[in-house]
């Protein structure tokens, strides 16, 4: 089984959790988001939440990039504390026209949100794609959402 893991520490993190990236493999893509649940609000986006990207890209230019037929998971995850939760609540395809990629727009869950690739969008611009999540910290909840890209080959 081949693994791709982008990893690496955070200096915010007050214990030092290490944050994932895009995981590959055989069964499928995994993308995590990482949040430090302590300091996130909708202002600070950018800098509290990432996707494991070192090269200074903002979280609208992340792109993933996938096969037809791929099956990917989104999920949350917190960089301060293993007792926060980050719930991936929804991914909605932000296309007006176009390749339905796929079996709906909208894919709602509850934890983490599963998705099956149907159609390629070779040739198209990357499509854009919301994540809803919902951060709980103490008992609270805030709902927030970003807006990366994806490609299927």
């Amino acid at each position: 089984m081949a693994v791709i893991l982008l990893s690496f520490n955070i200096t915010s993190c007050r214990k030092n959790l290490k944050p994932i990236g895009h995981i590959v493999t055989n069964n499928g893509n995994i993308v995590t988001l990482n949040v430090d649940t302590k300091r996130i609000t909708k202002k600070n986006l950018d800098k509290t939440c990432n996707f494991g990207q070192t090269d200074g890209s903002s979280n609208e230019d992340f792109t993933i990039i996938v096969a037809v037929g791929d099956s990917i998971m989104w999920r949350g995850f917190s960089t301060y504390s293993k007792k926060d939760s980050v719930n991936i609540t929804m991914i909605k395809i932000k296309h007006k026209n176009g390749t339905k990629i796929f079996d709906k727009d909208s894919i709602k869950g509850k934890n983490k949100v599963f998705a099956k690739a149907k159609y390629s969008t070779e040739g198209k611009p990357d499509y854009e794609y919301k994540i809803k999540f919902t951060v709980i910290r103490n008992g609270k909840k805030k709902k927030f959402s970003i807006d990366p890209k994806i490609q299927i080959k």
